[in-house]
């Protein structure tokens, strides 16, 4: 109960914390509310004024524009009268004037300039021009300096658009002084207006009939530093702390500035703030009165309660019964537990009496709980069911309720056949056995039950779903039995099948290796991908002819076929429709073929090595034959299939090949060898077939990785090449094609002589080649250019003698061939 006290203690904690964010969520957003009300006021306060300000000035602007178009229509004659008519009509209007280019003023208040006084020097005259539109201009003293006025200008056009002069009103500033003197904002707040030269126009505590400007400086303010129609609070203005927010006006040219006291905007706020601390006061205050409540009233009584309830002891002291008379709400409690311990005592003898059965049923749901049958049935000395569970009956299309109470012989059931099952004499053997109902396979365990005299009562059937297993088991199986690329039976099953035929005598057996000719050429020239591809369309070949025998791969290219019951002949047709069905399959434009021998056992005591051994030998006797011919064909597809890709290559090699010969004939080479001179050249680059596309069709020079990887085609044209008889000693020459007279070249970094001469040749002919062929990234080079570098390079990448003879001889300039240095 001290834990279920703690845990009150600690909810009501969690209440206050969780009420105390909560609350502060309240405020949090409360006051940003009022704020954002209070600025709309501010704002709202704002279009007030400025409407009223620019209503003011409107009036001003209209009378401009009536004044210009009678001046545009009728010119100047009698505009005197009307600007003095329209003077008298406005009683803030000081004066309405005309001057014009030549100093000649029309003033409605009948102002005449003195001599000196120049009217287009006026600022309102030069604003007006410059600006070429209606100008107001800051706050000034008037021509007879006894009054602040603004100006309100516009130049003037007559007709045809030629200028006249400039019209401009004289406005007595102390009607806008009024209004801003009795403008309040809010309750407590003022509003001011300040012109361009940042005087102060209007303000509550300027005398509206004082001459003298007062600059906004000296309000403690700067419009540099705050932004416009944005609240600003915290401010100082006049020594007062407020709320500030201002404005541009008439057309930008004055500023209007709404002020509210610091205590009149946040009041609001204020009044939130108290409310709220009374209102969570109220909260906390009533969650201690909770607290105390429950401790007084519930976990106190209680606690006494569980002091008492654990002096209980029935195994002991069965006659003990709780104290009454704490005249606490638990003493009804307390009367109920006495009653039960009351009745549990005259229960209790029942209860001994009921032992050794609990005992049995113990030992029944023990042998239940501890394993992991499915279902579970429990049988009596005479073999009738005592008690069927378990969710795998329904699988064996059993219920609990057709079992209970019946024998098990009166089953025509799969589970009951199992002889040690069905009797009548129950044992106190242990034993096990596997059985399959329909899609599922079980596992089942027979056990006496014995009772406290250890005497056998009856046995019990534990039995588990072992489906899953078994599939398991089986894909192993598979697994372990099969060659995983071409699902072809593996070696193993391949020696197992022979000893079984051999064992049973099911002679004539005959034992047929294969191999695939040139799958290391493959997977040199195309790689390991389509070299498995090959693998997998022979294997099928292997399914279709050998439907009814037995196939395997035994190793990397090798598969060998167990047939029984044919005669030689039979033998002869199966592997001639074999060869015929594989040599019909195209890998990378390569017919693919196969080499087969076979062995015939008649009798038995044959070893199965010895069997495979007559039988690869007879297979290397076809194949050395056939190997040679299928490999030098590969080749020749393999180049074929590089050159019918890249063009370009194409040409590369058969003009390499050619210049090759010529150099050859430039040598003295003859016959053979200048044909295999010409054949090295075409050949040099056929390891490019395993180069990646991207790296060969990339339009820009190659990366440091990319010419990594192009450098190891000359290796892969060696391992190649090398494969077939034809074209083994052009193998060395692909290898070599890049190396360098100073021994810097690659893969090997030999040198001078070390490096084979036709390697040599075909070196200056794939250089010289290279240079005189445009590239997407570059030119191709001059022929005197290209010679020019073939000289440099001599004696460093090229042989300096073959370079002046293929400058002399191949190339016909013996002038430059005489440049050439022979070290």
């Amino acid at each position: 109960m001290k834990i279920f006290a703690h845990r009150q203690f600690y909810i009501s904690m969690f209440f206050l914390i969780l009420s105390a964010l909560f609350f502060f969520a309240i405020y949090i957003f409360g006051s940003h509310t009022i704020r954002t009300r209070q600025e709309a006021l501010l704002s709202l306060e704002m279009h007030a004024v400025s409407a009223d300000v620019h209503h003011f000035y409107d009036d001003f602007f209209i009378t401009l524009d009536h004044v210009s178009s009678y001046i545009k229509i009728y010119g100047t004659d009698d505009l005197l009268d009307y600007m003095i008519e329209i003077d008298e009509e406005n009683p803030w209007l000081e004066s309405m004037y005309l001057g014009t280019p030549d100093n000649q003023m029309i003033n409605s208040s009948g102002f005449v300039p003195g001599v000196g006084f120049n009217i287009t020097s006026r600022p309102w005259y030069q604003l007006a021009i410059s600006e070429d539109e209606t100008i107001i201009t800051p706050v000034f003293l008037n021509a007879t300096e006894d009054k602040l006025i603004t100006t309100i200008a516009t130049p003037v056009y007559d007709q045809n658009d030629d200028f006249i002069g400039v019209l401009g009103v004289d406005i007595d500033i102390e009607s806008i002084k009024l209004y801003f003197e009795n403008k309040t904002v809010g309750e407590t707040g003022f509003a001011l207006i300040i012109d361009g030269d940042n005087h102060i126009v209007a303000h509550p505590n300027l005398d509206i009939f004082s001459d003298a400007f007062m600059d906004v400086q000296d309000l403690g303010i700067s419009f540099e530093e705050l932004s416009e129609s944005s609240v600003h609070e915290k401010m100082q203005l006049s020594n007062i702390s407020g709320s500030v927010l201002w404005s541009r006006v008439l057309e930008n040219n004055y500023k209007l500035l709404i002020f509210m006291p610091e205590e009149e905007y946040e009041q609001t706020l204020n009044q939130f703030m108290n409310y709220f601390i009374l209102v969570y006061s109220m909260v906390v205050l009533m969650t201690l009165t909770y607290l105390w409540m429950n401790f007084s009233k519930i976990f106190k009584p209680i606690n006494l309660l569980i002091d008492d309830l654990s002096m209980i002891n029935v195994k002991d002291n069965i006659g003990y019964r709780l104290k009454m008379g704490n005249n606490d709400a638990l003493d009804e409690i307390r009367e109920t537990v006495n009653e039960a311990l009351e009745s549990s005592e005259e229960y209790f003898d029942e209860a001994k009496v009921k032992a050794n059965e609990l005992f049995l049923e113990n030992q029944r749901f023990r042998y239940l709980i501890n394993s992991t049958q499915d279902f579970i049935i429990h049988l009596n000395t005479s073999g009738f069911v005592v008690y069927a569970s378990g969710s795998g009956l329904d699988k064996i299309d059993l219920k609990p309720e057709e079992l209970i109470n019946k024998h098990i012989q009166s089953f025509n059931h799969e589970l009951f056949k199992y002889q040690k099952i069905n009797t009548d004499e129950v044992t106190e053997e242990h034993f096990m056995f596997d059985w399959k109902y329909n899609k599922y396979f079980f596992e089942t365990s027979i056990s006496p039950i014995y009772d406290q005299n250890h005497s056998v009562i009856g046995s019990v059937l534990i039995s588990r779903d072992i489906t899953e297993y078994m599939k398991r088991q089986a894909e192993i199986d598979y697994i372990n039995q099969h060659d995983y690329l071409t699902d072809l039976y593996n070696r193993r099953m391949f020696i197992e099948k022979f000893n079984e035929l051999n064992e049973r005598k099911a002679f004539p057996i005959t034992v047929m290796m294969m191999d695939l000719n040139g799958l290391k050429m493959l997977n040199d020239a195309f790689g390991h991908q389509v070299g498995d591809e090959a693998l997998v369309q022979v294997s099928n070949a292997f399914r279709k002819v050998f439907k009814d025998h037995f196939a395997a791969r035994i190793g990397g290219d090798e598969f060998a076929v167990i047939l029984t019951g044919l005669e030689k002949n039979e033998i002869e047709n199966i592997k001639h429709e074999l060869r015929k069905v594989v040599s019909a399959i195209m890998i990378s434009d390569i017919s693919l073929s196969i080499s087969a021998g076979y062995h015939i056992v008649h009798e038995a005591n044959n070893n199965i090595n010895d069997v495979l051994k007559e039988a690869e030998n007879n297979m290397y006797r076809h194949k050395v034959i056939e190997s040679m011919s299928v490999r030098n064909q590969a080749i020749r597809a393999i180049h074929k299939t590089l050159t019918d890709k890249y063009k370009e290559e194409r040409i590369h090699s058969e003009k390499v090949s050619m210049i090759c010969y010529i150099m050859g004939l430039a040598l003295g080479v003859r016959d053979e060898q200048l044909e295999e001179l010409k054949m090295a050249g075409l050949y040099h680059d056929i390891g490019k077939i395993a180069i990646p596309d991207a790296i060969l069709d990339k339009p820009g020079p190659l990366t440091k990785d990319e010419f990594e990887l192009m450098k190891t085609h000359t290796e892969i044209g060696y391992q190649i090449l090398r494969a077939a008889d034809d074209y083994s000693r052009l193998a060395e020459y692909a290898l070599s094609h890049h190396e360098r007279w100073d021994g810097k070249g690659y893969p090997r970094g030999i040198e001078k002589e070390e490096i084979p001469l036709y390697a040599r040749i075909i070196s200056l002919a794939d250089s010289y080649d290279a240079m005189t062929t445009n590239r997407v990234y570059r030119s191709k080079m001059t022929k005197d250019e290209a010679i020019e570098e073939l000289i440099k390079g001599a004696g460093k990448q090229y042989d300096p003698r073959l370079t002046k003879i293929f400058i002399k001889e191949v190339l016909k300039r013996p002038k430059e061939a005489e440049k050439v240095e022979l070290n």
